[in-house]
């Protein structure tokens, strides 16, 4: 069960990766997933991402160490944009140009979402990283 935004301690937020629920963890994986399939947790982790972003983010807590810890939700258009960016290292914009998010599988995602905190696109918050975000994109 998740805590309210203003009440997590630092000890619950340690290591905290929304998506990284029971639910995701617990989806059937598939070694060959289908586009859209929400059996790769992809999917669930989008919604999931969609939902705390209308809920924390969204509703104000945005600055809690909660709310800097979310990431909004990562797709195609996020990568492409995040990979044009020259700010980053060009092996690493590769790397997330050719991602197809909806065919990753529950561990790849969570490793994605590492290398994009790796990268320091978690500071000052994670959500941030949205201004990559443009349906037109």
């Amino acid at each position: 069960m998740l805590c309210r935004p203003a009440t997590c301690s630092h000890q619950v937020l340690t290591g905290f990766d929304p998506g990284r629920t029971h639910l995701l963890q617990t989806l059937p994986q598939s070694s060959d997933t289908e586009p859209w399939d929400p059996s790769n947790g992809c999917c669930a982790a989008k919604l999931l991402a969609i939902y705390l972003k209308a809920t924390v983010v969204l509703a104000g807590a945005h600055a809690t160490p909660f709310g800097r810890l979310l990431h909004p939700p990562i797709d195609a258009i996020l990568l492409r944009r995040l990979s044009a960016d020259a700010a980053y290292p060009s092996d690493q914009c590769a790397t997330w140009r050719k991602i197809r998010w909806t065919q990753l599988n529950v561990d790849q995602y969570f490793q994605l979402i590492g290398e994009l905190r790796a990268a320091g696109l978690d500071q000052p918050a994670f959500w941030a990283i949205e201004r990559y975000w443009e349906a037109t994109g």
